[in-house]
């Protein structure tokens, strides 16, 4: 099995904010050291209980997934408003206002890219998968059931589990997924490298 960062986002401590308004848990950060006004790409999840303000980030384009909770409403000054459910992606420039009003508790999957460092793309998986280095970056997000390696002792990985293999270009990370299996693969394509998309097999 390809060299893999594991992270399971129990074991993640939170952290305030950039405005202040809520707290989150940085799954991952590129570069290592990076902070949140210099990163190339950031995964974080955010749990949202009360309506929050989001932070502002310029030069940042962001994609959200509402991956725990009933539904959350996005509402920007220009009147635009929209209702994310389970499981659906939303983009968005970092520089947007937006209001979050959740019902209930949500935890949001928040993605972010500089805008002039890299691109995204995000695929929801069901069942088995291969994962297929291209010179880009991967991260992995376990959402339910079970999905096991076919390679490297057939390790398991469950909901809240996330996964950032290391791949040489070709190389290929393969799962077989239970019946009730979901993933979010995130693939982080930089511009100034020729990429490509993952190859799912669904």
């Amino acid at each position: 099995m390809a060299q893999t960062a594991y992270i399971q986002v129990s074991n993640v401590p939170s952290v305030a904010w950039k405005n202040g308004g809520g707290s989150t848990k940085e799954i991952a950060i590129f570069p290592p050291n990076a902070g949140l006004d210099d990163f190339i790409w950031r995964v974080s999840v955010a749990e949202i209980k009360q309506p929050s303000a989001y932070s502002l980030f310029p030069q940042v384009d962001r994609t959200q997934v509402l991956i725990a909770g009933p539904s959350l409403t996005l509402r920007n000054q220009t009147g635009l408003t929209k209702r994310l459910l389970a499981f659906q992606p939303f983009s968005f420039a970092g520089e947007q206002d937006w209001l979050a009003e959740p019902e209930g508790i949500c935890q949001m999957l928040n993605v972010m890219t500089s805008r002039t460092g890299v691109k995204s793309t995000l695929a929801l998986v069901r069942g088995d998968f291969k994962c297929v280095g291209d010179g880009g970056h991967d991260m992995l997000v376990v959402l339910k059931g079970e999905f096991i390696a076919k390679d490297g002792g057939s390790q398991r990985f469950v909901g809240g589990d996330f996964l950032q293999p290391a791949l040489s270009l070709g190389e290929t990370f393969a799962f077989s997924g239970s019946a009730d299996a979901l993933m979010i693969a995130i693939k982080f394509s930089l511009l100034n490298k020729k990429s490509c998309v993952n190859k799912l097999n669904q």
